[in-house]
């Protein structure tokens, strides 16, 4: 990073090179992207790897952009085609293809565009390289709320405040709600496709980053999303448990891009507990499963984790499915907690 730039709450990978002067704001810069002098990247902003910002070239909020070739992005885009044209549908203030190229169209209410109808220049500046991907198609898709215009203000009554408490914790669930729609889909797809975990861990960071959301928001969404893609029901617990350990070497590196605290770990254990509650061929495999996500080489539980776990399940309901899980991990359990204890006992001893 040169003297005089200005870095604000971005994501630069390796190899990044940002220019004197350059203003990065909430965007993510991907391996080897380079940032001219004086060029200004907005909120928003994925550059994929590789991609270079002329000098003072100006970036749109909300845009994507990649080096890859015209046949590259239209085999990307074949998985997302469906689901976009869905979305444009219901959206009443789509903006048409050819007003991305003029710049008329709102900046965060564009549809994607086709590689060739971008030139770099035109984006990027004269000594750019890359092309734009797409703009994220709507503000609500985005998390992006305008503000209201302010009213005369009155003095606000009993009713009024617990209706706008009311009115705030329905607009958290419908937005918790989109956001874990629109993972589980980015997950879905890069199964389907077989994409690399690094592309999909891009296209997820985006959504968390864009929504506000958490690394726990995430963990939430991929979990139950790998385990429901499973082919579980009617086969032996054997065979159940293998077809999750092949997920987990699979998928277990994207879950660890988003396990960075002792609450994510806690997010992935109630995952689990949701998705087996509604999932009798899961539920039966249960210890197993958190078993095997505890041993995977991408670290992604650590004891206490499970430990913390075990006491809150505890607490639930006799004859509860929370209460059946727990009692069925208890022999994982107990071995823990001995674990724990003898690994105190040798600390004491030393």
């Amino acid at each position: 990073v040169a003297p005089r730039a200005r870095v604000v709450a971005s994501y630069l990978w390796d190899g990044v090179q940002v220019g004197e002067g350059a203003q990065l704001q909430g965007c993510i810069c991907c391996d080897g992207v380079v940032i001219g002098a004086k060029a200004v990247v907005p909120h928003g902003v994925i550059l994929g790897p590789g991609v270079v910002v002329s000098a003072d070239a100006v970036l749109a909020p909300f845009s994507r952009y990649t080096s890859l070739s015209a046949e590259e992005v239209e085999a990307l885009g074949e998985d997302d085609e469906d689901e976009d044209d869905a979305a444009d549908d219901d959206d009443d203030d789509h903006a048409e293809t050819s007003q991305v190229a003029t710049g008329d169209a709102p900046k965060a209410d564009v549809a994607m565009v086709a590689h060739a109808d971008v030139h770099h220049s035109s984006m990027l500046g004269a000594d750019g390289v890359g092309s734009l991907w797409k703009v994220v198609n709507s503000a609500r898709s985005i998390g992006f709320v305008r503000a209201a215009a302010h009213e005369a203000e009155e003095e606000p009554s009993e009713v009024d405040d617990d209706e706008e408490l009311v009115a705030a914790e329905e607009d958290e669930a419908d937005a918790a709600e989109e956001f874990y729609d629109e993972v589980s889909m980015t997950v879905q797809r890069a199964v389907a496709s077989g994409h690399t975990v690094e592309n999909v861990t891009l296209e997820v960071n985006s959504l968390k980053f864009a929504q506000n959301r958490s690394f726990s928001d995430c963990v939430d969404a991929i979990l139950p999303t790998l385990l429901e893609g499973l082919s579980l029901e009617g086969r032996a617990k054997k065979e159940r448990m293998a077809e999750v350990k092949r997920c987990l070497s699979r998928w277990g590196g994207l879950l660890a891009r988003f396990i960075q605290s002792d609450a994510d770990q806690d997010a992935l254990l109630k995952a689990l507990q949701t998705s087996a509650e509604g999932n009798d061929a899961l539920a039966e495999i249960f210890e197993g499963v958190m078993h095997a996500i505890y041993d995977s080489k991408w670290n992604l539980l650590d004891e206490d984790a499970i430990l913390r776990w075990n006491t809150a399940a505890a607490k639930a309901p006799e004859g509860s499915e929370v209460k059946r899980l727990q009692a069925q991990a208890q022999r994982f359990v107990q071995w823990l907690q001995e674990a724990s204890e003898d690994d105190d006992d040798d600390e004491d001893d030393d």
